[in-house]
């Protein structure tokens, strides 16, 4: 399984439904649907695209899109490229984040040396080419 270009991301799309469609290859209206009935069952939202999405939401809206609720924290505390080092996976993975100086979270989608993220304007990037302000980020979990 590939990862994808987010042919419908526009400027402002916040990182779990670029990192959603990354990972599922759908449209990001079709992922906001999936993340919203969560929302309601659970009382909160509904949300957009442009906004932060709570992780107990979007979480539990993982195997309505086909997405695998597999957590592995091996890598935990690991810089994004430490993580590229030493993953082995053979499929592609969402990757939640910290960044301890910015004080925020953070989800992509990568695989294989590759990231889709808002950084990359859902486009299928390099990770060496993505900005610098990425790369400060550390490995919380992978979800795969």
């Amino acid at each position: 399984m590939p990862l994808y270009d987010v042919t419908d991301w526009v400027q402002g799309t916040f990182c779990v439904p670029t990192a959603l469609a990354a990972i599922t290859g759908k449209k990001i209206p079709d992922v906001m649907e999936a993340i919203n009935k969560q929302a309601e069952i659970l009382g909160i939202g509904p949300f957009t695209q442009s906004e932060g999405i709570p992780p107990k939401c979007w979480l539990e809206a993982l195997p309505s899109l086909g997405i695998s609720r597999r957590f592995d924290e091996f890598h935990k505390g690991l810089t994004i490229e430490e993580l590229f080092e030493k993953s082995t996976t053979l499929s592609p993975i969402l990757v939640l984040t910290s960044h301890r100086e910015l004080g925020e979270g953070h989800v992509f989608a990568a695989y294989n040396g590759y990231v889709v993220d808002t950084y990359t304007g859902g486009k299928v990037t390099p990770f060496s080419e993505v900005p610098e302000a990425i790369k400060g980020f550390r490995v919380v979990t992978e979800i795969y």
